[in-house]
């Protein structure tokens, strides 16, 4: 309902985010802070599927707890950190590049062949080596759109169809339209996961009931949607459809 009368609109810098930390781990006090697939906080470490958040505020140790048991403070701005070594020494040539996670301290010039995270962009290197990382959060708009065309939707073939992400962000929406042929015998699902992970809200579903050729449809993530530069975006086929001609054009919108 909109307001009819003013409203106290509770405001934050945006300078610190307060988050569950992940089941098991402990963040020492200015370590390189990462958000996980499913959205704890985690410390920095050679994985990929992480997004570096920024430095931690206060030692939390939740090496006994389950996800979200203890909450960090992690703070967002630009921070110094370790540099790596030979080919993944990070310089000046780097400024405004991103840089990649090797552990909760050091920070890279690659992402060491799809293995690394990204951390946050090179602000500077200092007259000590320290890498000065950007961790601020990008401002609003340049969401980006991927393009995955589905040309199997028998369920029976379970048939795969990926692409893989250019950016870091979040699966913010997927949508589908039903192409060529209606479906026959039952719905058509596609399961969205990165890499072997789940998207949580991630299955569309195309169903048979007054199924026209154009259908659309389309799902919100809501959690386990986090991509990074190399993330592989995958959908497999389900349901019970049999028309081996019905196929589908699907669109992922990525929010930075």
């Amino acid at each position: 309902m909109s307001l009819a009368t003013e409203r106290n609109t509770p405001a934050r810098s945006g300078d610190t985010l307060a988050l569950g930390v992940a089941s098991g781990k402990k963040l020492f006090a200015g370590a390189l802070a990462c958000l996980s697939l499913t959205g704890f906080t985690t410390p920095g470490a050679l994985a990929t599927g992480l997004l570096g958040l920024g430095r931690v505020k206060s030692t939390v140790d939740n090496s006994a707890g389950a996800d979200g048991d203890l909450v960090a403070e992690v703070e967002r701005g630009v921070f110094g950190y370790a540099n790596s070594a030979g080919g993944d020494a990070i310089s000046n040539a780097d400024i405004d590049r991103d840089c990649f996670v090797v552990d909760d301290q050091t920070v890279a010039r690659t992402d060491g062949g799809a293995t690394r995270s990204k951390a946050g962009k090179v602000a500077f290197v200092d007259a000590n080596n320290v890498v000065w990382v950007d961790f601020r959060a990008p401002k609003a708009g340049g969401k980006v759109y991927l393009h995955v065309a589905a040309a199997d939707l028998v369920a029976a073939d379970a048939a795969v169809y990926g692409i893989t992400s250019p950016i870091a962000g979040r699966i913010t929406n997927i949508f589908s339209s039903l192409e060529g042929h209606i479906l026959v015998a039952g719905d058509a699902t596609l399961t969205g996961k990165i890499g072997a992970a789940a998207i949580t809200g991630g299955v569309l579903t195309i169903s048979l009931a007054g199924t026209v050729i154009g259908d659309q449809d389309s799902v919100q993530p809501t959690a386990a949607n986090v991509v990074v530069p190399g993330s592989r975006i995958n959908f497999t086929v389900g349901g019970a459809n049999t028309n081996a001609v019905a196929r589908a054009e699907l669109v992922i919108e990525i929010t930075p």
